[in-house]
């Protein structure tokens, strides 16, 4: 696939995200997938995307991908979450309190896996657990350098 048609493929895919109130967080053509040619598309809706509205949504770009002139190529369309892909802007965290997520901190790289208790003038407070003591830290926008959705195992 051109990079014409990748722009064009990747239009046609954030335009279906947003007449259905969905997220586009990614789209990427892998030329060698585990499966041969694959076209992965991640998607959201409010960090809480159903397997119904991924499905309703692959119902409705399916027909239109075959359409753009120039994708002569067949692959395998790869729709699903992009929870853990998307990187969380400061402005998001109201929507994620109670949920775990993977802070990245900027003074040194770190990556931290913390459930998200409040947010209040700019500051997050976490919650985590060293050796099984809990522990309580508060971070500002600026001390963080990316976060993403976290588990906990």
């Amino acid at each position: 696939m051109d990079s014409q048609t990748r722009d064009k493929v990747k239009k046609l895919l954030e335009d279906a995200c947003k007449e259905r109130g969905l997220t586009f967080v990614e789209a990427k053509f892998v030329p060698n997938g585990e499966r041969g040619k694959t076209l992965q598309v991640f998607i959201d809706h409010d960090y809480a995307i159903t397997r119904e509205e991924i499905q309703a949504y692959t119902d409705k770009v399916s027909p239109l991908l075959d359409s753009v002139k120039g994708r002569d190529d067949s692959y395998r369309l790869d729709i699903s979450s992009g929870g853990s892909r998307r990187k969380i802007p400061f402005s998001d965290f109201p929507k994620l309190i109670n949920r775990y997520l993977d802070v990245k901190l900027k003074k040194d790289g770190s990556l931290h896996t913390r459930k998200l208790r409040e947010v209040n003038g700019g500051k997050a407070k976490f919650l985590y657990f060293v050796k099984g003591a809990k522990k309580k830290r508060e971070l500002s926008e600026d001390e963080r350098q990316e976060v993403h959705r976290g588990y906990k195992a």
